[in-house]
């Protein structure tokens, strides 16, 4: 009896042995397996068409740096893939023409500045300021900004309600910011108080129609980049267009214009 109960644990032994040690060389080739197949030419394949993937949507989205990282991955993994490169040099070109379009737009908001100043109107005067800021960050504006701080100061010691020079101030702010129908309530509000403003009520209303262009645009923009997803040029080309009607200046307009100039090439 005890020889039999001893040979019976035996061979619950040995199974249990053979049961563990299958179970490591299985895992152990499942990770050889898994490892090999991360090397093989079909998984980088895999992986090229997915960061060629990210870096053309991160590239029509105008996010030019995250684009080159996406490049930037496959030419590590396959130095001679034609589609990164080309991507690669479209992205060169790009920035100098986004150069060259900022320039050029800079030197048109320029000219409204210094009529701005020199009509002592603060309101055009900071929003041209904060344009030119949002394109050439090192554009120097700086004797134009304390012009009109002077004369945004000299209007405001005019006003001796405390809670009339606040909407004034505030009033600039929401012009500077591109809220143009809530500046020009305050000032419509404002002029029926204070003579100068009566020269901002006509100025301020004809903004109020840029306010509304503005969501048209990104309307027509985001309608544009559909088309681009599934390579419809054409039709992305037919929304720029629209938005150009409203806002030739604007630069993600140009930029995505010249973006699908080159793809119909």
């Amino acid at each position: 009896m005890i020889i039999k109960k001893m040979l019976l644990l035996g061979l619950v032994v040995v199974l249990f042995s053979s049961l563990s040690f299958a179970g490591i060389k299985s895992y152990g080739n499942e990770e050889l397996v898994n490892s090999e197949q991360s090397n093989s030419p079909e998984f980088k394949k895999v992986n090229i068409k997915r960061e060629l993937a990210k870096a053309k949507n991160a590239y029509f989205q105008g996010d030019l740096e995250k684009a080159e990282q996406y490049i930037d991955i496959i030419l590590n993994v396959s130095s001679d893939n034609l589609k990164a490169t080309e991507l690669k040099n479209k992205i060169l070109v790009l920035r100098e023409k986004i150069s060259f379009f900022k320039k050029a737009v800079v030197s048109d908001y320029a000219i409204e500045l210094k009529r701005a100043v020199k009509d002592g109107n603060c309101y055009e005067g900071f929003l041209f300021i904060k344009k030119i800021n949002s394109l050439i960050p090192e554009e120097d504006v700086t004797s134009y900004y304390l012009r009109l701080s002077d004369e945004k100061d000299l209007i405001a010691s005019t006003i001796e309600n405390e809670n009339d020079k606040k909407e004034f101030l505030n009033s600039i702010e929401y012009f500077k910011d591109g809220k143009f129908l809530k500046a020009s309530r305050l000032i419509s509000k404002l002029s029926k108080k204070y003579p100068k403003f009566e020269d901002f009520v006509g100025m301020s209303r004809c903004y109020i129609l840029q306010e509304t262009s503005t969501k048209r645009i990104s309307m027509y923009y985001k309608e544009a980049l559909k088309n681009i997803k599934y390579n419809r040029y054409g039709k992305a080309k037919d929304c720029i267009e629209l938005g150009y009607i409203l806002q030739p200046e604007n630069i993600k307009l140009i930029t995505l214009m010249e973006q699908i100039n080159m793809e119909l090439m």
